[in-house]
């Protein structure tokens, strides 16, 4: 039975192969727009992974596929190139400090970025650097007074995952900083063509539509710059200072559709703005929730995820008015991968779900194994929520960085997943790569 279960599947795998993304790079939701859409129809996938791999690190960026490789970034400072359909590493590239952005691939090189204080160029077949260029220092947010603690210093926002992925196009290379600038590179050679400065740390990552490239800042606004001389379009500033600047500043990067371009704030909003000028078209109040993940949206609607308040939202594109949301629980930081009729998304208590577009109804769900199993006793078993009790405390005013190591160890998502051939790829924060063989269909 089980032969025969095989052979069907292979038959229907043949016979619905269908080809993804098409832009000439491999990275962070793949497209200089930044979206994640796919033109087929989304089944599901096999029950449990047809198999995983495991690094030495926590993981907080997505996969990427480029041909037979995947890549793999991770906390432990390495750089991870695997033989996907053997598993056998081709080679590991180590810097000097974190990688918490997702890797971009193209023309056979993989640019990376690294809290070392460097993007690395990287040749994609030997794993063997190509070049490098210096930034003025990566790190983490910190912001005085932060939670209302420590008022007499910077205090490390425990929230701040990522560092920007680049994007390549014509030639050059764009990506975002700690020292506040954004950068345009010679993609081949790592010249800098220009740097343009923010008034706050660039963890986003840019987008790209016409001459415009676009990308935010923990300054709380978003820039659209000239992508060939880096001189400032527009600007839009959304709020900045609360009592306790816990909303202070933008990790959402920017989406663009047609003249539009969506993004999401810590200041509890979801914005739309038209492309050319920067005007607010409309504002979706997500209740004081932060949108950290970046959007996706097919023809209709718009999909992101909320942090405390624990949903994935649907938007109407045009209006901004919401038309349906589901349940995540927990902090949903990962960006939605869409479908012609469904929606996946992956929450930080370890779910993957697969919803109806139109209504929001459930279809299929998966929960990794380090986070059923909930080996770090970080989830409460009757809310499904955080249980920050058992965590050892009831805000996150002391052992907060503590705290998150337990969360983080415990098997959610914070990465993106990515398809190619028919087979979804999507990594948990303890560094599991899972491989879901999908049931598609593309006419």
């Amino acid at each position: 039975m089980q032969q025969i279960t095989h052979y069907l599947l292979a038959l229907y795998l043949l016979s619905h192969s269908f080809l993804l993304w098409a832009d000439g790079q491999s990275g962070f939701k793949h497209n200089t727009d930044r979206n994640s859409y796919i033109h087929a129809s989304m089944k599901g996938w096999q029950d449990e992974p047809d198999w995983q791999l495991r690094l030495p690190g926590l993981v907080v960026s997505s996969p990427v596929i480029a041909g037979d490789t995947v890549l793999l970034a991770s906390e432990n400072g390495n750089l991870y190139a695997f033989h996907h359909p053997t598993k056998a590493i081709q080679w590991i590239f180590p810097t000097g400090g974190a990688l918490s952005a997702t890797p971009t691939v193209h023309n056979n090189t993989v640019y990376q970025l690294s809290l070392d204080d460097h993007l690395y160029a990287v040749d994609l077949t030997t794993g063997l650097e190509l070049w490098r260029f210096r930034t003025l220092g990566e790190q983490r947010f910190a912001g005085w007074g932060y939670l209302g603690i420590q008022a007499d210093k910077p205090v490390t926002d425990p929230w701040d995952f990522f560092l920007s992925s680049a994007l390549v196009h014509d030639g050059m290379l764009y990506f975002g900083s700690s020292d506040q600038h954004l950068y345009a590179l010679d993609a081949d050679t790592g010249k800098l063509r220009w740097a343009f400065k923010t008034g706050g740390m660039v963890h986003s990552s840019p987008a790209l539509s016409g001459d415009l490239v676009l990308v935010s800042s923990w300054d709380g606004a978003l820039y659209a710059l000239d992508r060939h001389s880096g001189e400032e379009q527009w600007r839009f500033q959304t709020a900045t200072e609360q009592r306790l600047k816990v909303w202070f500043g933008i990790q959402s990067s920017p989406v663009v559709d047609g003249d539009r371009v969506y993004m999401g704030s810590r200041d509890g909003y979801l914005y739309a703005l038209d492309l050319q000028t920067g005007a607010k078209l409309w504002r979706y109040d997500a209740e004081r929730s932060w949108i950290v993940g970046t959007p996706s949206f097919d023809d209709h609607s718009l999909y992101v995820g909320t942090s405390d308040t624990g949903w994935l939202l649907a938007l109407d594109k045009t209006t901004g008015q919401e038309r349906w949301r589901h349940r995540t629980f927990v902090w949903t930081f990962s960006s939605p991968l869409v479908f012609d009729g469904q929606v996946l998304i992956a929450s930080m208590r370890g779910d993957m779900l697969l919803l109806d577009s139109s209504s929001g109804e459930l279809l299929q769900a998966y929960r990794t194994e380090t986070a059923t199993a909930d080996r770090y006793q970080v989830m409460h078993a009757e809310s499904g929520r955080f249980d920050y009790q058992r965590l050892g405390q009831n805000d996150w005013r002391h052992d907060s960085y503590a705290i998150m190591q337990r969360i983080l160890h415990n098997g959610g998502f914070l990465a993106t997943p990515t398809v190619h051939n028919n087979q979804l790829y999507i990594t948990s924060t303890d560094g599991v790569l899972l491989r879901f063989v999908l049931y598609v269909d593309n006419e």
